[in-house]
This record gives structure tokens, C-alpha cells and sequence, in this order.
């Protein structure tokens, strides 16, 4: 039997310009599709966070909260194992938005590191230095590679 689907790049109407629909319209769809869980990874933050726990509870699919943050110009998909890595993730947040401008979260995968505690990292990366470096930084057991399907013909 096949493991289920279960979505861990998905960003709310929170993330401006990228994400369109709101956490409780994610979540039904995701009950809809008998989906076991749905993972929130706004950018910069983590915006959408309780409307996302909210619905989640109310329609059955377990929540998982995350975010997606600019590491050295590259996107990383933040994504806490527990309370911990909740306050860890949030910690990062923080950091990254301090010296930016209004709406800007930045960070360096030097500071990733030093807070890397209960976080699994989704990279989309095909650069294999790169992907080393996550490895290195963060561990080989927190790192995955993300995949995506864009429906083009090649």
C-alpha cells in the first residue's frame, strides 16, 4: 500500500502574492482528500499559523506549521518536529526579519544552523555543493530533497 499525500510546501493567502487561499479553505480541501495532515509554510513567518491549527482540529488533518525562508539567496523550507523546534523555528523568524526591510526575512545557513533543533529543511536545490552544505549544517537526518511536479511536457 502507498503512503498518503501529504503536502509540505503550501503557502496561505498570508504569503502575499504567492499563496491564494486561506488556512481553513487548505484544510478542507485537505480533509476533502483524505489527506492525514498539511503542512503551512508561509514566507517569512508563520502568519497563517493558528487559523491553519484551528481548522486542522476542527476537520481532522493533523497541522504541521513551518515556513519558507531566503538562506544565502536560496529558498528553505523550515518545517517543526515539535514545541521545540516550534520556538526554534520562531527564534529564526525573528532573526531574519531583524535588519531587513518591512516585509524581508533573510538568514544565513551559519545562523540556521546554530538553531537547528527539532526543524526538518526541505531544499529544492539540484546544485550537489549546495545540498552538501545543508547536509553538513544541518544533518543528514533533518535535510530532504523536495520535488516538485510542474505538469510540463518534458
Amino acid at each position: 500500500m502507498a503512503a498518503p499525500y501529504v503536502e509540505l510546501h503550501c503557502h496561505s493567502n498570508f504569503s502575499f502574492l504567492d499563496g491564494g487561499s486561506h488556512p481553513y479553505e487548505l484544510a478542507a480541501r485537505a480533509a476533502e482528500l483524505e489527506m492525514p495532515a498539511l503542512a503551512i509554510t508561509d514566507h517569512g513567518g508563520v502568519y497563517g499559523a493558528v487559523r491553519h491549527l484551528q481548522a486542522c482540529r476542527k476537520l481532522g488533518v493533523r497541522p504541521i506549521i513551518g515556513s519558507a525562508l531566503e538562506v544565502d539567496g536560496e529558498e528553505l523550507i523550515l518545517i517543526a518536529r515539535n514545541l521545540t523546534g516550534y520556538s526554534n523555528l520562531c527564534r529564526l523568524l525573528t532573526l531574519a526579519h531583524a535588519d531587513q526591510p518591512k516585509g524581508e526575512a533573510r538568514t544565513t545557513l551559519a545562523r540556521v544552523a546554530e538553531h537547528r533543533g527539532d526543524l526538518f529543511y526541505l531544499s529544492a536545490t539540484d546544485d550537489e555543493e549546495r545540498l552538501g552544505e545543508l547536509l553538513e549544517a544541518l544533518g543528514q537526518d533533518n535535510v530532504f530533497s523536495e520535488l516538485h511536479h510542474h505538469l510540463r511536457p518534458e
